[in-house]
């Protein structure tokens, strides 16, 4: 396909549709420098720049430099006439559909509202959008997660169910899963007795600071008035029931 060059004049064969010759496309429309066949732009980078330099104020008798606008002039801020500006402004902001000023910033704030953890029970302060959305009954992310691990449903580890019968065997009424002051879920509440059994296997209350963790959460619930207890797997399996029978002393 022939092309007749826009900028030099000169006909060139090219496939596809272009409207300046190769020598054209990699050189400067000012300068003649050269530029990368990729760049878009028909002037160089040093060209480029000088268009965004200063300028001089458009009044003769101002000498204060300005930034350079697509018009090539422009006057500085004492010498533009403002008395336009109220009006260009709100063509402006009904062109690109902006509401005016005294409804932009005009929002109404929602008071929030008082509530009650079901996980700790303590007593907070819940945005209506979280009341929206899960009823806001959760206080904090430590509770939400409590009450994930609660509602999913959780195979029974052996051990468990071994300090789970001999209890049912000797009579005594617990809650499994019951969460403790927004920290850890025991995995035995005797609400009767005020205790909390714990039923720790070897491997995952060994891992990294995990100890410390649980040694934490124990010093927190004892300060409620609840009675800890944490039998590990090896003692358990050995005498169930005088790991329980010390509990319940």
């Amino acid at each position: 396909m022939i092309h007749v060059c826009e900028r030099c004049g000169i006909e060139f064969k090219y496939s596809g549709y272009v409207k300046r010759c190769q020598k054209c496309r990699v050189t400067c429309e000012k300068c003649g420098g050269p530029i990368p066949a990729t760049y878009r732009s028909r002037v160089c980078g040093s060209c480029k720049e000088a268009r965004h330099r200063m300028i001089k104020c458009a009044n003769d008798e101002c000498n204060t430099l300005i930034r350079y606008n697509k018009h090539g002039k422009g006057f500085c801020q004492k010498h533009t006439d403002w008395s336009q500006h109220a009006k260009r402004l709100a063509e402006y902001n009904k062109r690109i559909k902006r509401k005016p000023p005294e409804l932009r910033y005009k929002t109404e704030r929602i008071p929030s509202i008082p509530k009650i953890c079901i996980i700790c029970g303590n007593h907070f302060l819940a945005t209506p959008d979280a009341v929206k959305k899960s009823g806001g009954v959760i206080c904090s992310r430590r509770c939400q997660g409590i009450r994930a691990a609660k509602l999913t449903p959780k195979k029974r580890t052996s051990i468990e169910i071994m300090v789970a019968e001999y209890l049912r065997g000797q009579g005594i009424e617990f809650i499994e899963q019951y969460p403790l002051c927004g920290v850890s879920l025991a995995d035995m509440f005797i609400p009767s007795r005020n205790i909390a059994i714990y039923c720790d296997g070897i491997y995952w209350h060994n891992i990294g600071n995990r100890k410390e963790r649980d040694a934490e959460q124990d010093q927190t619930i004892s300060r409620s008035g609840v009675r800890v207890f944490r039998f590990v797997e090896p003692e358990i399996r050995e005498t169930v029931g005088a790991c329980a029978g010390r509990a319940l002393l």
